[in-house]
């Protein structure tokens, strides 16, 4: 568990008045507390979309509906589709007991490493029409 995200060492250059917060990355994954409290316990490393993703690196996690609250970061490493035909097979990394439950015609598992919770949460100003990524 991450208790202090500005004691992580930095590039030279990035230095300043930024927070340690945005040193680590500039934009969060809003994710809905069900499926972010998963991937938080280290239980769910794919979460699913139903989008493809180019992004790759840290990324916060924020809480959807929680008014404007990072609970974590982690490292987004892949995105890879996922086939109608073999989703349950792959339970163990995304936790969505039925496909029923997923509206997407395609499905993307945005693969994820390294995930850790703050200690503490951090508030960020949630942007009004922000539903996938928000900048932090």
């Amino acid at each position: 568990m991450v208790t202090d995200v500005r004691s992580f060492p930095l590039p030279a250059g990035l230095g300043g008045k930024r927070s340690g917060l945005r040193r680590s990355a500039k934009k969060a994954l809003v994710v809905k507390k069900k499926w972010l409290d998963l991937i938080l316990a280290g239980k769910k490393t794919w979460e699913i979309r139903g989008s493809s993703t180019s992004k790759r690196g840290w990324v916060h996690f924020a809480e959807s509906q929680a008014g404007g609250m990072l609970r974590g970061r982690g490292r987004l490493v892949n995105c890879i589709p996922v086939p109608k035909k073999s989703f349950q097979f792959h339970y163990k990394k995304h936790c969505v007991p039925s496909l029923n439950m997923v509206k997407y015609d395609t499905i993307y598992a945005w693969v994820f490493e390294d995930v850790e919770e703050f200690q503490k949460p951090f508030r960020y100003e949630h942007k009004q029409g922000a539903v996938i990524w928000v900048v932090v």
